[in-house]
């Protein structure tokens, strides 16, 4: 996987919130819990009251499988421009 912009070293600093990535990919929240619950998205519990939080690496790696499975057009759901 090929970010132009962002180092690797850089990638765990950016994380993403169970809304934002439902925001992202037009879905519902519970969905992303869902995908959470079912290992499929890897996610840190920072606490129960702020719930999952999702690293930038973790959402590329499931949505480049998620593209894989359902051929999506990533560049459309991603507010960052990288190529495959």
């Amino acid at each position: 996987m090929h970010v132009p912009w962002r180092r690797r070293e850089e990638w765990h600093t950016k994380t993403y919130s169970v809304k934002d990535i439902a925001d992202m990919l037009q879905t519902n929240p519970e969905t992303v819990r869902r995908w959470i619950r079912a290992g499929k998205l890897k996610a840190d519990q920072t606490s129960r009251k702020d719930g999952n939080v999702v690293r930038e690496d973790e959402l590329y790696k499931y949505l480049l499988q998620l593209q894989n499975m359902q051929q999506l057009q990533l560049d459309s759901l991603l507010p960052i421009h990288f190529s495959l």
